[in-house]
Formats: C-alpha cells, sequence, structure tokens
C-alpha cells in the first residue's frame, strides 16, 4: 500500500500543479468581473474543468511514450497563449482575430516582442518538470489502455458537446458569455466571412457627380495618423492655437471603431448600421469630381486577400505602398513626405493626396530611430516616453507637410485625423489597442484638424461633436463635390448636423449616450 501511494504520490503533485496553471485564466476573469456571494459555486466548478483537464493532459504526457516533450511544449504555448487572451482582452472577438489575420510575420514577432510574457513563461517550467518527474512512471499500474480510452472518450464527449450546444458543462453558460471563451468558434466563421467579403471587387455606385467652381482649383491633403488618442496632443492640452494660422481643430471627433481594419474603411465609405458600401467610396468621388488622386502608404499591403483599406486605396490613380508585408520595411513616414514633394512641386491644382501613415503604431520605442527631434527628458527604453515622443513628432510632421503645401504657392488644405485612438493600461507598453476588456473612450476620441491655405483667422477650437464614421458626407462639402448619395445634414460644416450616436466593437454596434 505504501509503495503505491509512493509511484502514485508524483502524480498527484504533478496534477494539483497543472490544475492551478489551468485555473489562473479563470481565476483573473472571475475577479475582474466582480463576481458575488451568489456564484462561489463557479470558483469550484471552473477547478474542477481545470482538474478535468489537467489530467487528461498528464495521462497524456505519460502514455505518448516519445512525443510526450513535444505534447508538453504545445500545450505549454497554447495554455500561454489562450490566457494572455482571456486576461487581457476577456476572449476572442472579431475585432481580436481580425488583427491576427492581417498581421505580417515580423509584425506579430514585434507585437509578442511587446506583451512582456515573461511572468507567464514562468508557469511553462512545471510542464517540464512534470515531463522530468514522470518519466518513469508508464510502468505503473495506473497506466493501462482501459483508463486512457475512458480518458480520451470523455474529452472527446465534452468536445463534441462544446462544439454542438457551445457551452460547457462544468461552467454555466451566463458565466460562459462573461468569460468570452465558448464564441471562438462562432467569431473564426465570421470573420471567415469578412474575408471573403473582402475580396470582392468594387465598382463605384456614385450618381450625379457635379464638382463645384473651385473644386479644381486646390491641392488637398489627408493625412491619416495611427494609434493616436486626442488627449496626447498639445492641441487639446491648452496649447496656445493662435499661431496656427489657418488651422481649425475639432474638440470631439469619434473615431467609428477601436481598430484600423473597422475604423479606416468606415471613414473612407459611406455605411450604415450593418455594413459598408465600399462602391461609394470618397476616392471613386474625387475621381469623379476630375481630380487626380494618389495614395502614399507607410502601412502594410497584404497579399492574397486585400486588406479592405489598400481595396479602397487601389481606387487611386497613384498608388504607392512602401511596406508590402514586411514590417521592417515600413520605415519613417518621411517617405511620404518625398512622395508628396514629387507629386505637388511645381504642379497645377486639381491634385488629392493621402498619406497612410504609420504614426504612433507600436512598437513605439523602435520608431523613435526615425524622429529628427525628442521630447525633453526623454527616454528610449520607456514605453510612456517614447509614446509621448511619437505624437510629438505627429505633430511636427503635420507642419512638414503644411509647410511643403504652402511652398507650392497654389492653394491647399490639409485634413489630419488619426484611425482610432489608445486605452491606458497599468502594464508595458502602457498603450493598447481598445478591443473587448480593454474598451475605453479615449481608444475611440480622436484628433481631427482642418487646414486652408486661405483662411487667414487665428486657429481656433470648434466645440463640435463628430462620428467620423460619416466623414465621406464631410469629405464631399471639403472639396465642393455633390452627388446623389451625399447627405448634407452628416457634414461636419452643415449648420443641421444630425448623427445618431455609435460605434463598433468587434463589429458589434454599440450605441453612446
Amino acid at each position: 500500500m505504501k509503495n503505491t501511494l509512493k509511484n502514485l504520490l508524483p502524480l498527484f503533485i504533478s496534477i494539483l500543479i497543472l490544475t492551478i496553471i489551468n485555473s489562473i485564466p479563470y481565476w483573473y476573469r472571475i475577479k475582474s468581473l466582480d463576481v458575488t456571494s451568489s456564484d462561489l459555486i463557479l470558483s469550484i466548478k471552473c477547478i474542477l474543468y481545470s482538474l478535468y483537464a489537467s489530467s487528461l493532459t498528464l495521462l497524456l504526457m505519460i502514455n505518448t511514450r516519445k512525443i510526450n516533450l513535444i505534447l508538453a511544449i504545445l500545450l505549454s504555448f497554447f495554455w500561454l497563449f489562450s490566457s494572455y487572451m482571456y486576461i487581457n482582452f476577456e476572449g476572442f472577438d472579431i475585432s481580436v482575430l481580425s488583427s491576427i489575420l492581417e498581421t505580417t510575420k515580423t509584425e506579430s514577432i514585434e507585437y509578442i516582442k511587446d506583451l512582456h510574457l515573461s511572468y507567464l513563461l514562468l508557469f511553462v517550467i512545471p510542464y517540464f518538470y512534470i515531463i522530468y518527474k514522470i518519466k518513469d512512471q508508464r510502468k505503473k499500474p495506473y497506466n493501462n489502455e482501459t483508463l486512457i480510452t475512458f480518458t480520451l472518450l470523455s474529452f472527446f464527449i465534452l468536445t463534441f458537446n462544446l462544439i454542438k450546444t457551445h457551452q460547457y458543462d462544468l461552467i454555466p453558460e451566463s458565466v460562459l458569455s462573461r468569460l468570452n471563451i465558448s464564441k471562438f468558434y462562432d467569431k473564426a466563421s465570421e470573420i471567415i466571412e469578412v474575408k471573403e467579403q473582402d475580396s470582392l471587387k468594387i465598382t463605384s455606385e456614385w450618381k450625379n457627380v457635379k464638382p463645384g467652381v473651385d473644386t479644381l482649383n486646390y491641392n488637398y491633403v489627408i493625412i491619416i495618423g495611427e494609434s493616436a488618442p486626442r488627449k496626447s496632443f498639445s492641441y487639446y492640452n491648452n496649447a496656445d492655437l493662435k499661431n496656427y494660422t489657418g488651422w481649425t481643430f475639432i474638440s470631439n471627433a469619434i473615431s467609428p471603431a477601436t481598430n484600423t481594419r473597422e475604423s479606416v474603411p468606415r471613414i473612407l465609405s459611406l455605411n450604415n448600421y450593418d455594413s459598408i458600401n465600399e462602391n461609394l467610396n470618397l476616392i471613386d468621388l474625387a475621381n469623379q469630381a476630375g481630380l487626380t488622386t494618389y495614395w502614399f502608404s507607410n502601412q502594410g499591403f497584404i497579399g492574397r486577400f486585400d486588406t479592405p483599406i489598400s481595396k479602397i486605396a487601389k481606387r487611386s490613380q497613384y498608388v504607392i505602398f512602401h511596406n508590402k508585408g514586411d514590417y521592417k520595411s515600413a520605415g519613417s513616414d518621411d517617405r511620404l513626405l518625398e512622395d508628396l514633394k514629387k507629386t505637388i512641386i511645381n504642379k497645377k491644382t486639381g491634385n488629392l493626396v493621402f498619406l497612410h501613415t504609420f504614426g504612433s503604431h507600436p512598437s513605439f520605442c523602435k520608431r523613435t530611430i526615425f524622429y529628427k527631434k525628442h521630447i525633453k527628458n526623454f527616454n528610449p527604453k520607456d514605453d510612456r516616453s517614447c509614446f509621448q515622443d511619437a505624437i510629438y513628432n505627429t505633430e511636427i510632421y503635420i507642419s512638414e507637410v503644411h509647410n511643403i503645401m504652402k511652398s507650392t504657392g497654389e492653394p491647399y488644405k490639409i485634413i489630419y485625423f488619426a484611425d482610432h485612438g489608445l486605452t491606458d493600461v497599468n502594464f508595458p507598453p502602457y498603450k493598447v489597442h481598445g478591443v473587448g476588456i480593454n474598451f475605453s473612450l479615449d481608444a475611440i476620441h480622436i484628433p481631427l484638424i482642418f487646414i486652408n491655405s486661405k483662411n487667414k483667422k487665428e486657429g481656433r477650437m470648434i466645440n463640435k461633436e463628430y462620428y467620423m464614421r460619416d466623414f465621406t458626407n464631410t469629405f464631399s462639402d471639403w472639396i465642393d463635390v455633390n452627388a446623389n448619395q451625399i447627405k448634407e445634414n452628416k457634414s461636419i460644416f452643415s449648420e443641421q448636423l444630425n448623427q445618431n450616436k455609435y460605434i463598433y466593437q468587434g463589429s458589434k454596434l454599440t450605441k453612446l449616450s
């Protein structure tokens, strides 16, 4: 009896260790959900499920002979990835999945470096310790085919139940919906459908396009910023705006969504609650109005299925993507300034240029090598300092575009806006996309700036709320072009501005009060 217990002791210890490890994501989620005393049984059920998963893991490790080390590695990294997603994003949603699918290999490496997973990696060590401790357990009496068969059968029954009903027997559906674990399959199907839609061809549907008298008498530049919350800009922090002659700042512009993929296509096209009509994009509107259109991008260009952004961008008459998919090739946004100079200098009016910048995209500190100036007390190893340095240089960048346009001697108009903001968190890199549990108003509050060479008034802040999903209507007003589908009361310049207050989170409409 003593020998049996002695032989079983490493197994019991290993199960206990694995149970604790597998319970961590559940415990973290439960804690963040402010579970009441009436839900105490939830903790027990989560532990039971973790115990079940741990026992299965251990039995597989013991009985898979030569491949148990590979299995341990796979299980370790699956736990690591899933735990990070549950703890930081409350599970999986379409915005998280789409970001993963739209990310290149080298970009993924940089994101992983920014995650600071060292504290989670510590929990991988027990897997390999257990492998060492149980390597001689294969000849023990509990190692038999009947036990293994029963364990695997129960595992497949549980898995089948999950796929069929989208719920775990040991965890109530009400809790599961809050944990956001069982929705992965649905979201994966949804993102596949979205990708299929991305591959559809764009055909302009603009009707009765009529340019104004001055439409072709200006050059136009639209600067699209990246991951830039409004509150980080000096313009919105009591800066003296009087010296910004011809500049107009909008106090409360709101991004359509908290990530680039969902936000920018809505900014560039007419859209409603249910869909984005890429056939009514502002580039085709400009083309039909007689403008010569250019799209210069320092962002990525994805291959097999074009992203919705590059898909719309290619409607421009001249297109340059400096980043073909290799993240390292993104380089400095100054490339776009050179593109702008070549396009505008010594040319007449009637040009529309988009500059899709990399801006304050993470990793923040890696971008600082491209900057000409730095903030006071700049620390190249501190993410918070690097982020503020990126915003500081974004302001410099806007001024550089302004100076280039001014040097042409031709009338010009410039717009700057960011695709979305970021949420403050108390762990590196301290600024993250506001998806899932990390949603905040800072993730949708963005800067919006208009510059007009013919406007000789002092710079000023206009106290107005504007939802950027209706920007195509503002764009039409800005270049003085009309079409049947344009709604004047959706333009920021309209005195009868009328917008519904909503944004998108994971392609889900969220109404704002």
